[in-house]
């Protein structure tokens, strides 16, 4: 997706700007359909496709993982692995709302309450591992850190499904 000016600058946050919003919304769309191309070639379940991301492929692999199309893909991918990657800024409006119960894309008069709550628990339910290095110049470690807290916020408490764990080798029986 799009981040950088034509002189190769960042293209900065700020109040208006939507160049890198819209653009991460295509990318978005076209790694949906990528996904959904996977799952009728090869016939495999989302829940064992695993999207994989460094820097902004990262941003859009999260930012995939966040935004499921509620219409066509039921359920939830396999998990999300970013790695050096950052949420963009532009949409913690958009989050702050979602946190209050208002606005957000699944709370429209199309998708309503139900959606909400199957967006919610898609999120919650999708396994994300994020990683991030301490020397990074371009993401900083701090913004890093804040970037998970965002997505602790927005994925709420873990569901209590947790991962089988093996039995102990002190409590098998011999």
């Amino acid at each position: 997706f799009d981040s950088f000016e034509q002189d190769m600058n960042l293209i900065q946050p700020k109040k208006g700007e939507k160049r890198r919003v819209r653009s991460l919304e295509k990318s978005r769309a076209i790694l949906h359909d990528a996904i959904g191309a996977i799952r009728a070639t090869f016939g495999l379940p989302l829940s064992r496709i695993f999207l994989f991301g460094f820097s902004q492929g990262g941003i859009v692999c999260v930012d995939t993982a966040l935004h499921p199309p509620l219409g066509g893909l039921s359920g939830r991918i396999g998990g999300v692995i970013a790695v050096s990657s950052s949420l963009l800024e532009e949409f913690e409006e958009e989050e702050e709302g979602e946190e209050r119960g208002g606005g957000g894309e699944a709370n429209d008069a199309n998708g309503g309450h139900e959606a909400k709550k199957q967006l919610k628990r898609i999120r919650r339910c999708t396994p994300f591992l994020i990683t991030h290095g301490t020397l990074d110049q371009r993401v900083p470690l701090g913004r890093a850190r804040s970037n998970v807290a965002r997505l602790k916020r927005l994925l709420g408490p873990p569901p209590n499904e947790g991962i089988p764990s093996s039995p102990s080798p002190s409590s098998s029986s011999s």
